[in-house]
C-alpha cells in the first residue's frame, strides 16, 4: 500500500512539473507574440488619438510628463468630478475618471488656483483672474495683485502677496489688507 501511494505522488509530481513548464512556456510565448504596439485599442471613450495599446500608453505618459515635468508651477484642484491643473503653458481640465480627455481652458500659467461657484480663480505674476469652470466666456482680470496663494472662504477670496494677506470680494471691487 505504501508503495502505491509513493508511486501515485511521484506521477503527480511529474505531471506538476510538466504543467509548470508548459504554462511558463505559454506565458513567455504570449508576451513575446503579442507586442503592445500590435494590440488594437478602442479610443472612443478616452478621446486619445492612439489606436494601439503602446501608443495609448505613450500618449498618456507624454501628457502627464508635459503637465508635471520641469514645472514649479504645477498646481491642481478638484471640483465636481473634474481635476483642474496648471502647468507652465496653461490651465487644463480633465474628468476624474479620465473620460473626455484633457481640455485646455486657458493659456495662462497660474501661480495658485481656487474656485467659487462656477468660476476658477487663478493668479499670475501680473494679477488675479477668473474663468468659468468649463472654460467658456474668456478670462477676466479681477485685480493687479500678484498672489502667491489663493483660497476662497464664504464670500471672499483670500490671497497672499510678498507684502501681506488680503481679502477680496469675488468681483475684486473690495480688497482689504488684513495682515
Amino acid at each position: 500500500m505504501k508503495n502505491k501511494i509513493k508511486k501515485f505522488f511521484q506521477n503527480k509530481i511529474l505531471l506538476l512539473i510538466l504543467g509548470v513548464f508548459i504554462g511558463g512556456t505559454t506565458c513567455v510565448y504570449a508576451v513575446t507574440y503579442f507586442p503592445s504596439n500590435q494590440v488594437t485599442y478602442n479610443n472612443t471613450s478616452s478621446k486619445l488619438n492612439s489606436t494601439d495599446v503602446q501608443g495609448a500608453i505613450d500618449e498618456l505618459y507624454n501628457t502627464c510628463k508635459s503637465a508635471a515635468s520641469g514645472s514649479n508651477n504645477f498646481k491642481a484642484l478638484t471640483i465636481a468630478g473634474y481635476v483642474y491643473f496648471s502647468t507652465n503653458d496653461g490651465i487644463y481640465r480633465i474628468a476624474q475618471n479620465g473620460n473626455g480627455g484633457v481640455k485646455k481652458i486657458t493659456s495662462y500659467a497660474a501661480n495658485a488656483l481656487t474656485s467659487t461657484g462656477s468660476y476658477i480663480y487663478f493668479s499670475t505674476n501680473d494679477g488675479i483672474y477668473r474663468i468659468a469652470q468649463n472654460g467658456n466666456g474668456g478670462v477676466k482680470k479681477i485685480t493687479s495683485y500678484a498672489a502667491n496663494a489663493l483660497t476662497s472662504i464664504d464670500s471672499y477670496i483670500y490671497f497672499s502677496t510678498n507684502d501681506g494677506i488680503y481679502s477680496m470680494t469675488f468681483d475684486g471691487r473690495a480688497i482689504n489688507r488684513i495682515y
